[in-house]
């Protein structure tokens, strides 16, 4: 989609990962220099090399690990139509048979999500503000 595209100030020269699923796992790093650009690995599903394998090893998932130094970190705003419909987050569909009642029933807390090497210029994506900065945090990149 160009929008989604155009919105990521895409590279040629750039490969890029885009998640819309709150399913994922953030491993922090155990010992973080800030004097030097911090490394990021994404692990995502793969196919296997060997087909054969899947029959030995039906437990085991097959996953690629991308190992990478960040350059630059920054907050993108996307258009919800220019977002594939079938990556879109849909609110799941209530139930007849569950009686809910609406007018006590809570609200899920949103978190925005906020990686430990986002610069202190940064704006909480929910609430519009600036975001507070962290013991972790990096203010410029080497």
């Amino acid at each position: 989609n160009a929008g989604l595209l155009e919105a990521l100030h895409r590279r040629d020269d750039t490969f890029y990962v885009v998640s819309f699923s709150g399913d994922h796992l953030l491993v922090p790093a155990l010992a973080h220099n800030n004097s030097l650009r911090p490394k990021m690995s994404l692990v995502l599903p793969a196919l296997p090399f060997n087909t054969s394998s899947m029959d030995t090893a039906t437990s085991s998932v097959t996953m690629m690990q991308i190992d990478c130094e960040v350059l630059d970190t920054r907050m993108v705003e996307l258009n919800e139509r220019d977002i594939p419909s079938h990556l879109r987050q849909t609110k799941p569909a209530t139930s007849s048979s569950h009686h809910k009642n609406i007018s006590t029933e809570e609200e899920p807390v949103r978190r925005s999500y906020r990686p430990y090497f986002l610069r202190n210029n940064f704006v909480d994506p929910y609430s519009h503000s600036p975001l507070q900065p962290g013991p972790r945090d990096r203010t410029t990149f080497p």
